[in-house]
């Protein structure tokens, strides 16, 4: 991740400094969050940094925090608890507060983020508004035609950590270039559309707001340190140290959910409730019927793990049938979700569905997507072109 050779125990916290965790009581939280809620309400370029604190009430494990992944690993020990997958897991009060200040606050512009899980992204928020600088364990990239799909799959499969070819081909048949997975591993260079558009941001940016991050790996953590060098304000929330405390205009010792939760109070906003988001376009190519996934920006998603129209029955993406269409989508359940079932239009313009499904209620809402003309207008979706 950096241009010196790094591993991944060697970021290791190693002292009992560097490993403890402070909590600061909630009277301090709560003037640390007036605080905060007011530097919020100046800004004119706010942006957001994110590290593995985030996701840690999910289930999901840091690195190093006391039991953190890093951490047992320089120790030599075992992890003991219980492990959730990234992805069965739920995006946290933190991962839809963020969301809803980005959808709702003008001038909170960007996230940045450090982390892998995808919980960013399945919270909602705007694939325009985020650059995941370590990569997505649900997506894969062609080099050749640049085009993204997501996946409600892992998406690496190589055991050497510079090889990043996965088995699958693009479906474009005008490429069918070789597919890799976007996990950023130690030594190696961050995504240069990600990195720049991150780091224009963070020059933008008069506050700039650090959860559960160390700020050790870098050049992620250079982007903070720098709005700091600016002037700008920094914010920091973790529980651990980290080397930028002495700048931070505001420090936090505190779990990102409790600091989020006071300060959308503090903001007078609701935090968003999740429900699963997806999203599959049907439409008539030729004199076949087509369906497939995918997001808000048009770019394919691999979330459906089987497709039945009339009793026929497929499983390979772009499914494609012939006749009209009652449809019965099988998904990969990771959230316990029955199978979604309803009537598609077909006709001369293809038409997109939202599906959103909430883990609460156990029940699949469908219909029309209000932005399908702009989602087919950002990229050509004809049953794999």
């Amino acid at each position: 991740l950096s241009q010196n050779k790094v591993t991944m125990t060697s970021t290791a916290h190693k002292t009992r400094d560097e490993l403890k965790e402070i909590f600061d009581s909630d009277e301090m939280i709560d003037h640390k969050v007036k605080k905060l809620a007011a530097l919020f309400r100046n800004a004119k370029h706010a942006t957001f940094f994110t590290g593995a604190g985030v996701s840690t009430s999910s289930g999901i494990r840091d690195f190093r925090g006391p039991q953190g992944v890093w951490t047992l690993r320089a120790q030599g020990k075992a992890y003991k608890g219980k492990k959730v997958s990234t992805l069965q897991a739920v995006p946290t009060l933190t991962h839809m507060s963020i969301k809803k200040l980005l959808d709702d606050l003008p001038n909170v512009k960007f996230l940045i983020s450090q982390n892998t899980d995808g919980l960013h992204i399945k919270s909602g928020v705007n694939p325009t508004m985020i650059a995941e600088l370590h990569g997505n364990t649900n997506k894969e990239l062609c080099k050749k035609c640049g085009r993204l799909y997501y996946r409600d799959f892992r998406t690496r499969e190589a055991s050497r950590a510079h090889s990043h070819k996965t088995s699958r081909k693009c479906d474009n048949p005008l490429c069918r270039g070789q597919l890799y997975d976007s996990i950023i591993n130690f030594n190696e260079n961050l995504p240069e559309k990600e990195l720049t558009t991150a780091t224009e941001h963070s020059d933008d940016s008069d506050l700039m707001i650090c959860l559960g991050s160390s700020l050790r790996v870098t050049p992620a953590a250079d982007m903070p340190s720098e709005v700091a060098e600016r002037g700008g304000d920094l914010v920091i929330v973790n529980l651990q140290t980290t080397p930028l405390d002495k700048f931070a205009t505001v420090r936090i010792y505190a779990k990102t959910d409790d600091v989020m939760d006071r300060l959308m109070k503090e903001l007078n906003l609701e935090i968003p409730e999740w429900v699963l988001i997806r999203r599959v376009v049907v439409g008539k190519n030729h004199q076949h019927i087509f369906a497939r996934g995918v997001d808000s920006q048009g770019w394919p998603v691999s979330w459906i793990k089987s497709i039945s129209v009339h009793g026929s029955k497929k499983t390979t993406e772009p499914f494609s049938f012939e006749g009209k269409v009652k449809v019965s989508l099988e998904t990969f359940r990771w959230y316990s979700e029955p199978t979604v079932s309803f009537e598609a239009e077909v006709g001369e313009q293809p038409v997109v569905y939202k599906c959103e499904f909430s883990p609460k209620s156990g029940v699949w809402n469908v219909q029309e997507d209000e932005d399908t003309e702009k989602i087919l207008n950002m990229r050509s979706i004809l049953s794999g072109t």
